[in-house]
């Protein structure tokens, strides 16, 4: 499926960011937390965001992503200072190699590099000026046809709108692969920093309308607050599986829910999405942070419970071992598991409607 992840910045902190992330390049230019750090408070809704701020040397979250075909599509909310500056935005990975580099120039125009690692980085585009302002939250979204030979392209959607598509341009030296991305870069001039939220990635395959740009969406992590019809895990550290599995935005590791046997199964009932007529709801992803103690096999997959029944995704995953080595697994469901289709409205979902999610371990 083209939907690959999305993040909201919202359920963790910066403390966390290498067991989210699939790399962090923290400079440590900027004291003990580095260069990237969750800022709270300060997002495009009034929640958390990614802040980072660029040494001289490489910065910036990287998410690794299981992509088909030469299409990368990448939206994110993103607010940069100063307006002077020469930011990067992102780059586009193809394993420790930057094939593709967006960066926004002086005048608001964005200015996209083939190679961007080499001595003198070929310029793949300039958009028009006056695209992206700084000091101020835009969405950003770009379409990218990764290819060499003058035969790649790029669509620039702001805030929702198509504002340019630019033709015939070299956009990869290295043909249409690519692995991944990475959220800012270095430093494009004194005091540059950038804020980003909302962020999502696609690669362009499958059907509608998961294989294009998809506006200016907004990312909204939903917390448990009761338990659900299910609840065999341990629960330790708290008086309910939910209470121990909510921690706000500051995961607490004191509480947990844990289980030795498989086919155990844990269940919670979320805090309803608002209901907001036209809203489309392109996916929905459910995360845990854990570990097994031991080495040997250990599964688990996440599941929708409705109608006293559960609902698997179909993704078993894998647990990082060794005590106390938490990192976030996940799955992103751009279908509803009840259904096989596109979440249909927010009542698929919300726990007011009989929703609940959770887990099974499988082995």
């Amino acid at each position: 499926m083209a939907l690959l992840d999305f993040d909201s910045y919202d359920y963790y902190q910066t403390a966390n960011l290498g067991e989210v992330y699939d790399g962090v390049d923290n400079n440590g230019d900027f004291g003990p937390t580095g260069s990237c750090q969750i800022v709270t408070g300060f997002g495009r809704c009034g929640t958390n965001c990614l802040k980072v701020t660029p040494g001289p040397s490489t910065s910036g979250v990287i998410r690794g992503v299981a992509a088909s075909g030469n299409v990368c599509i990448l939206g994110t909310g993103v607010n940069n200072t100063p307006t002077g500056g020469t930011p990067i935005l992102f780059n586009i990975m193809q394993g420790i190699v930057p094939i593709f580099r967006l960066m926004r120039g002086v005048d608001g125009s964005l200015v996209g590099f083939s190679n961007p690692d080499a001595a003198f980085p070929p310029t793949s585009f300039t958009s028009i000026g006056g695209l992206l302002q700084g000091n101020a939250w835009h969405f950003l979204a770009v379409k990218l046809v990764l290819a060499g030979s003058l035969t790649g392209s790029v669509t620039i959607e702001i805030d929702g709108v198509v504002r340019q598509t630019i033709t015939g341009i070299t956009t990869s030296n290295d043909g249409g692969v690519w692995t991944g991305y990475q959220l800012s870069g270095r430093r494009g001039g004194a005091g540059i920093t950038c804020y980003y939220d909302d962020t999502y990635c696609l690669d362009g395959t499958g059907p509608a309308p998961w294989n294009d740009l998809l506006g200016d969406v907004h990312v909204q992590r939903l917390a448990e607050v009761a338990p659900g019809d299910l609840t065999q895990f341990t629960v330790t550290g708290a008086a309910a599986n939910w209470v121990a599995e909510y921690d706000g935005d500051t995961p607490n590791k004191a509480s947990y829910v844990e289980g030795s046997t498989a086919g155990l199964i844990d269940t919670y009932t979320f805090e309803d999405l608002a209901v907001v007529a036209g809203n489309v709801i392109y996916g929905v992803k459910e995360s845990a942070l854990c570990y097994k103690d031991l080495a040997g096999g250990r599964t688990l997959e996440f599941l929708k419970r409705n109608g006293g029944v559960n609902y698997l995704t179909g993704v078993p995953l894998g647990i990082p071992t060794g005590t106390n080595n938490y990192a976030y697994v996940k799955t992103v469901m751009a279908t509803d598991p009840k259904t096989s289709a596109q979440w249909a409205n927010e009542a698929a979902i919300n726990g007011s409607s009989g929703n609940q999610f959770g887990m099974e371990l499988i082995t």
